[in-house]
C-alpha cells in the first residue's frame, strides 16, 4: 500500500527504505530494477522548502520547467513542470498516495499547486512506467506520500521574502489508540515580478493560493483499517500582458485567472491472514480553471 513505513532488516537491524511506486507493491529500494530514489522526510524538513517544485529543483536528474509566457499559476501560464529522462513534463505523472493529480495546463501539472505540509516522503521513478500507470508516465512518476502522525501536536510556520512573498501554514496532528489524523492549511502569495519596465505586463503576475489537507486513519480491528485523504486547492492571479491579434498587432489585455481542484481518496484494508489481504478503494477528483481577459485599450 501507499501508506507504508520503512521496514527493518532482520539480519542487520538497520532501517531499509521501502518504495511502492515502481511495482505497486512494497519493495526495498535496493531491490527495485528501475531507476528510483526517495526524498525522505528528514530532507524535506531540513530544506525548509514549501512547494513541490522547490524541492524537485534541488534533485539531480530532474529539470523543473518555468512555464511559458507571462501569467499566474506560480510561474507562467502553464506553471512549473518536471522533466524526467529528458522527456516533456507532459509525460511525468504526478501522484498523491498513488492517485493521479488532474488539471493540466498545456499538458503540464503545475507543481507549485502542491504543498509539502504533512508529507512523509516523495518517491521518484525515472523512465517509462506506462505499463503500470498509462501513457502519461512515459518519462517517469513522482508519488507524494502523506504522513500519519505518531504524536499529537500543532505546528505553525511563517515565511516572508522579496516581491511580497508570504507563506503561512498550520499543521495539527492527533494520535489516538485507534485513530490518527493530520489536518493542515497553507496560504501562499506573491506580488508581481517585472524586470522589464519597457514591456507591458509582468514576467510573473501576482497570485495567491490556499491549500487544505486532511489525512485520517482508523483501526477498526488488528486486521481492518480505514484510510481517508482529502485535499482542496484554490488559486487566483491577476493577469496583464500583450497578445498579437489576427493582423499581428499587439493588444494589451488584462483580467484574472481562477483555478481550484479537490480530491478524496478512501480505502478500506482487511488482512485475512499474513499472506492474503484485500483493499477496496474509492477515489474522486475535480478540477476547474477559468480565465477572464479584456482589452485594456
Amino acid at each position: 500500500m501507499d501508506f507504508c513505513f520503512g521496514q527493518t532488516d532482520t539480519l542487520t537491524g538497520e532501517s531499509q527504505d521501502v518504495v511502492v511506486t515502481a511495482t505497486r507493491t512494497e519493495r526495498k529500494l535496493s531491490n527495485v530494477a528501475v531507476p528510483a530514489f526517495i526524498i525522505s522526510q528528514k530532507e524535506l524538513q531540513s530544506t525548509q522548502l514549501r512547494r513541490l517544485n522547490e524541492i524537485l529543483q534541488e534533485q539531480t536528474g530532474i529539470f523543473v520547467t518555468s512555464g511559458s509566457g507571462s501569467g499566474g499559476f506560480g510561474g507562467g501560464i502553464f506553471g512549473n513542470g518536471a522533466q524526467l529522462q529528458g522527456m516533456s513534463p507532459e509525460y511525468t505523472l504526478i501522484l498523491v498516495n498513488g492517485e493521479p493529480i488532474i488539471g493540466r495546463q498545456g499538458g503540464v501539472v503545475n507543481l507549485s499547486r502542491l504543498s509539502l505540509t504533512g508529507i512523509r516522503k516523495i518517491e521518484v521513478i525515472k523512465g517509462p512506467a506506462s505499463s503500470l500507470y498509462g501513457s502519461e508516465a512515459m518519462g517517469g512518476v513522482i508519488n507524494i506520500i502523506t504522513e500519519l502522525p505518531h504524536s499529537s501536536q500543532t505546528n505553525i510556520n511563517l515565511k516572508a521574502g522579496g516581491y511580497g512573498l508570504l507563506d503561512a501554514g498550520v499543521n495539527s496532528t492527533l494520535a489516538g489508540a485507534k485513530t490518527r489524523a493530520t489536518a493542515s492549511y497553507n496560504f501562499y502569495k506573491q506580488d508581481g515580478i517585472d524586470f522589464n519596465k519597457d514591456q507591458f505586463g509582468n514576467q510573473q503576475d501576482p497570485y495567491k493560493n490556499h491549500t487544505g489537507q486532511l489525512n485520517i486513519s482508523h483501526q477498526f480491528s488488528p486486521r481492518t483499517r480505514l484510510l481517508v485523504y482529502g485535499r482542496y486547492f484554490s488559486e487566483t492571479s491577476d493577469n496583464a500582458y500583450e497578445i498579437a491579434d489576427s493582423s499581428m498587432q499587439l493588444q494589451q489585455v488584462g483580467g484574472n485567472t481562477r483555478i481550484w481542484d479537490a480530491n478524496v481518496n478512501t480505502s478500506l484494508q482487511h488482512n485475512f491472514s499474513n499472506k492474503v489481504s484485500t483493499t477496496f478503494r474509492v477515489y474522486g477528483t475535480a478540477y476547474q480553471s477559468h480565465q477572464q481577459l479584456d482589452n485594456l485599450k
